[in-house]
């Protein structure tokens, strides 16, 4: 029976069929879905005994640095997921908790985070960006660097500010992909856009193979969590 159960279980890791081929038809048939962007890989099958099977894999994303598993066998998605194997991608899909593989109780049966989507696509990273906070502190985000650079005294417009010790730290290319979706999400809905740099605004100067673009946003909830974000990676690397 352990057999019949692995075979079913790899099945269903290629082969995600559905008879939903229209997009529209999708979307309104899942209105918890949303647009999510992350890391797609594969893990060896581990049981719900926690013993690892190397011969089989599961297929996760990585959204925000929690691993989700990705559960093919529900979602609406008429594709080959293999080809996005260790690709930064998005997504249209949710996040769920509940039952990995099966209520038979004669199958193997997990539980725990997963997600389930109906569109999919390759994300292209840019090569680097920075940004500078609402005190004109400087952050230079690499793919293996990141590096904040401060305002000094004698340079602020009070004459007294001071943005602390400069510092710098080698990261994962997740992290700077990470780093950047947050990023993305404020300066790319528009909601905190604004034409022009004044005080107390950001800006974001990020740079493509072929072009560079530059937003401006107001400070916002949204910009202080990204910057708790930003501090709490050199904390976590020191």
């Amino acid at each position: 029976m352990k057999r019949i159960a692995i075979y079913i279980y790899v099945v269903f890791i290629f082969s995600c069929k559905t008879n939903i081929n229209n997009v529209s038809e999708v979307r309104s048939n899942n209105n918890d879905y949303k647009e999510y962007k992350g890391l797609i890989f594969r893990n060896s099958f581990i049981n719900k005994i926690g013993e690892p099977n190397p011969e089989v894999k599961d297929y996760y994303f990585r959204y925000h640095d929690r691993n989700y598993y990705i559960k093919l066998s529900e979602c609406p998605y008429d594709g080959n997921i293999s080809v996005f194997d260790n690709a930064f991608v998005r997504i249209y899909g949710a996040l769920r908790y509940g039952s990995w593989d099966s209520d038979d109780p004669k199958v193997q049966s997990r539980v725990g985070d997963y997600v389930v989507f109906s569109e999919i696509q390759t994300v292209i990273l840019p090569l680097s960006f920075k940004f500078y906070d609402g005190n004109n502190n400087l952050y230079i985000v690499e793919r293996n660097r990141l590096q904040y650079i401060p305002v000094i005294v004698n340079e602020s417009s009070s004459g007294i500010y001071s943005g602390g010790a400069e510092k710098e730290l080698q990261f994962s290319v997740y992290e700077y992909a990470e780093l950047f979706f947050r990023a993305e999400k404020i300066f790319g809905t528009g909601e905190y856009a604004t034409l022009e740099r004044t005080k107390g605004t950001w800006s974001f100067l990020i740079t493509y193979n072929d072009k560079i673009e530059q937003y401006f946003v107001v400070d916002s909830e949204a910009l202080q969590m990204f910057k708790t974000y930003t501090d709490e990676l050199f904390n976590r690397n020191r």
